[in-house]
Protein backbone atom coordinates (compact mmCIF):
# COMPACT_ATOMS: atom_id res chain seq x y z
CA UNK A 1 0.00 0.00 0.00
CA UNK A 2 3.00 2.31 0.45
CA UNK A 3 3.56 2.26 -3.31
CA UNK A 4 0.02 3.37 -4.14
CA UNK A 5 -0.47 7.05 -5.04
CA UNK A 6 -2.71 7.95 -2.10
CA UNK A 7 -1.11 5.67 0.50
CA UNK A 8 -2.64 4.93 3.88
CA UNK A 9 -4.92 7.96 3.91
CA UNK A 10 -6.51 6.85 0.64
CA UNK A 11 -7.13 3.39 2.09
CA UNK A 12 -8.86 4.91 5.12
CA UNK A 13 -11.04 7.15 2.93
CA UNK A 14 -11.92 4.22 0.67
CA UNK A 15 -12.84 2.10 3.69
CA UNK A 16 -15.04 4.88 5.07
CA UNK A 17 -16.79 5.27 1.70
CA UNK A 18 -17.35 1.51 1.50
CA UNK A 19 -18.77 1.43 5.03
CA UNK A 20 -21.08 4.39 4.35
CA UNK A 21 -22.44 2.69 1.25
CA UNK A 22 -22.77 -0.67 2.97
CA UNK A 23 -24.60 0.34 6.16
CA UNK A 24 -28.03 0.95 4.56
CA UNK A 25 -27.91 -2.54 3.06
CA UNK A 26 -26.54 -4.43 6.05
CA UNK A 27 -28.32 -2.50 8.82
CA UNK A 28 -31.83 -3.95 8.35
CA UNK A 29 -30.46 -7.48 8.02
CA UNK A 30 -28.32 -7.37 11.15
CA UNK A 31 -31.14 -5.73 13.14
CA UNK A 32 -33.54 -8.47 12.01
CA UNK A 33 -31.05 -11.14 13.04
CA UNK A 34 -30.55 -9.49 16.42
CA UNK A 35 -34.33 -9.30 16.98
CA UNK A 36 -34.78 -12.98 16.07
CA UNK A 37 -31.80 -13.96 18.24
CA UNK A 38 -33.08 -11.97 21.23
CA UNK A 39 -36.61 -13.37 21.05
CA UNK A 40 -35.63 -16.98 20.37
CA UNK A 41 -34.63 -17.62 23.98
CA UNK A 42 -31.52 -19.53 22.93
CA UNK A 43 -28.06 -18.02 22.96
CA UNK A 44 -26.82 -20.88 20.81
CA UNK A 45 -29.39 -20.16 18.07
CA UNK A 46 -28.55 -16.45 18.17
CA UNK A 47 -24.86 -17.28 17.90
CA UNK A 48 -25.51 -19.53 14.91
CA UNK A 49 -27.50 -16.78 13.17
CA UNK A 50 -24.86 -14.14 13.83
CA UNK A 51 -22.05 -16.49 12.77
CA UNK A 52 -23.84 -17.28 9.52
CA UNK A 53 -24.31 -13.56 8.90
CA UNK A 54 -20.65 -12.80 9.61
CA UNK A 55 -19.37 -15.58 7.37
CA UNK A 56 -21.85 -14.67 4.63
CA UNK A 57 -20.66 -11.09 4.76
CA UNK A 58 -16.97 -11.71 5.33
CA UNK A 59 -16.18 -14.50 2.88
CA UNK A 60 -17.20 -12.55 -0.27
CA UNK A 61 -15.31 -9.46 0.90
CA UNK A 62 -12.21 -11.53 1.68
CA UNK A 63 -12.48 -13.29 -1.70
CA UNK A 64 -12.79 -9.91 -3.42
CA UNK A 65 -9.64 -8.68 -1.70
CA UNK A 66 -7.73 -11.80 -2.69
CA UNK A 67 -8.90 -11.62 -6.32
CA UNK A 68 -8.39 -7.86 -6.74
CA UNK A 69 -5.21 -8.14 -8.85
CA UNK A 70 -6.95 -10.61 -11.16
CA UNK A 71 -9.88 -8.21 -11.45
CA UNK A 72 -7.56 -5.38 -12.47
CA UNK A 73 -6.01 -7.49 -15.23
CA UNK A 74 -9.45 -8.46 -16.55
CA UNK A 75 -10.63 -4.86 -16.26
CA UNK A 76 -7.70 -3.58 -18.33
CA UNK A 77 -8.73 -5.96 -21.12
CA UNK A 78 -12.40 -4.91 -21.03
CA UNK A 79 -11.92 -1.13 -20.91
CA UNK A 80 -12.15 -0.92 -24.70
CA UNK A 81 -15.65 -2.47 -24.56
CA UNK A 82 -16.88 -0.32 -21.67
CA UNK A 83 -18.92 2.10 -23.81
CA UNK A 84 -20.72 -0.79 -25.53
CA UNK A 85 -21.36 -2.52 -22.19
CA UNK A 86 -22.77 0.71 -20.72
CA UNK A 87 -25.12 1.19 -23.69
CA UNK A 88 -26.37 -2.40 -23.52
CA UNK A 89 -26.90 -2.19 -19.75
CA UNK A 90 -28.74 1.12 -20.15
CA UNK A 91 -31.04 -0.41 -22.76
CA UNK A 92 -31.74 -3.38 -20.50
CA UNK A 93 -32.65 -0.97 -17.65
CA UNK A 94 -34.94 1.03 -19.94
CA UNK A 95 -36.69 -2.14 -21.13
CA UNK A 96 -37.06 -3.39 -17.55
CA UNK A 97 -38.51 -0.01 -16.54
CA UNK A 98 -41.00 -0.10 -19.41
CA UNK A 99 -41.99 -3.64 -18.45
CA UNK A 100 -42.55 -2.49 -14.86
CA UNK A 101 -44.58 0.57 -15.90
CA UNK A 102 -46.79 -1.44 -18.26
CA UNK A 103 -47.15 -4.26 -15.70
CA UNK A 104 -45.73 -6.81 -18.14
CA UNK A 105 -42.73 -7.94 -16.11
CA UNK A 106 -44.81 -10.71 -14.53
CA UNK A 107 -45.96 -11.85 -17.96
CA UNK A 108 -42.36 -12.01 -19.17
CA UNK A 109 -41.33 -13.92 -16.05
CA UNK A 110 -44.15 -16.42 -16.54
CA UNK A 111 -43.27 -16.83 -20.22
CA UNK A 112 -39.62 -17.52 -19.42
CA UNK A 113 -40.55 -19.94 -16.63
CA UNK A 114 -42.83 -21.90 -18.91
CA UNK A 115 -40.30 -21.80 -21.78
CA UNK A 116 -37.59 -23.45 -19.72
CA UNK A 117 -40.02 -25.91 -18.18
CA UNK A 118 -39.93 -24.61 -14.59
CA UNK A 119 -42.82 -26.24 -12.69
CA UNK A 120 -42.51 -24.22 -9.47
CA UNK A 121 -41.88 -25.30 -5.93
Amino acid sequence: IKNKPVGYLGAVVLGMAFAAGWVPCAGPIISSILIIASTSGSRFFGGILLSAYCFGLGIPIFASAVAFDYFLSVYRNTVKYLRFISIVCGLVLIIAGLLLITDNLTNLSNFISHSIGFKGI
